[in-house]
C-alpha cells in the first residue's frame, strides 16, 4: 500500500505542477495513469495549472502487479512472481523503492 500511495502522490504532484502531459506509465511502480479515449484526438483535455492539453487518464493497476495478485490467489505451487520487498517495514518516507532494490 505504501508503494501505491507513493505512486498516487507522484501522479497528483505532476497534475498539480501543470505537467499532466508529461505523465508516463513508466513513472510509477504499481499504480499507473493509463490513457483513455476512443481515439488519440478525442483523448486530449484541458488540464488544471497549465495551458497545454494533456491526454485523458485513469488510474490503473499495472499488469505485473495484477499478475502477482492472481498468482497469490491461485496459490500457484511454483510462483513466478516473488516479492520485491520481503519486509515492507523498511519502507519509510526516506527510502525510495530504487534505494531499497539497490
Amino acid at each position: 500500500m505504501k508503494i501505491i500511495k507513493r505512486d498516487w502522490e507522484f501522479i497528483n504532484q505532476k497534475i498539480k505542477g501543470g505537467k499532466a502531459h508529461e505523465l508516463s506509465e513508466g513513472d510509477t511502480f504499481y499504480l499507473g495513469a493509463c490513457t483513455k479515449g476512443s481515439t488519440a484526438l478525442k483523448s486530449f483535455r484541458n488540464q488544471p495549472f497549465s495551458e497545454e492539453q494533456a491526454k485523458q487518464r485513469a488510474y490503473s493497476l499495472k499488469q505485473g502487479y495484477v499478475n502477482h495478485i492472481i498468482a497469490n490467489i491461485a496459490q500457484e505451487e511454483t510462483p513466478v512472481y516473488g516479492k520485491i520487498i520481503e519486509r515492507p517495514e523498511i519502507l519509510d518516507d526516506n527510502n525510495s523503492i530504487q534505494d531499497i532494490v539497490l
